[in-house]
């Protein structure tokens, strides 16, 4: 493989396997249902600019929704139960 690709295709016994860079993309490597959805897209044959651009998202959305637990876990009860979170 060359570095620098994302996205690593090899042939198992089983059938064609595409590997994922995961370390690339932590949090989603970190979220099994993600992770798997992710592996199914690249397995499909996604192209690898595609995948990559899916990881990015989800890596950006992840931490978004991880930011916003801390935050709220930081707010006062009231505050929160007035906003409906």
């Amino acid at each position: 493989m060359a570095h620098g690709y994302l996205l690593e295709i090899s042939v198992e016994e089983d059938g064609l396997m595409v590997e994922v860079h995961w370390e690339r993309y932590p949090q989603v490597s970190e979220t099994e249902r993600v992770r798997t959805w992710l592996q199914i897209q690249a397995n499909l044959g996604l192209a690898a600019n595609t995948v990559d651009a899916y990881a990015r998202a989800l890596e950006e959305y992840l931490a978004l929704c991880r930011r916003s637990v801390k935050s709220q876990l930081e707010l006062p009860t009231a505050i929160i139960i007035s906003s409906g979170c």
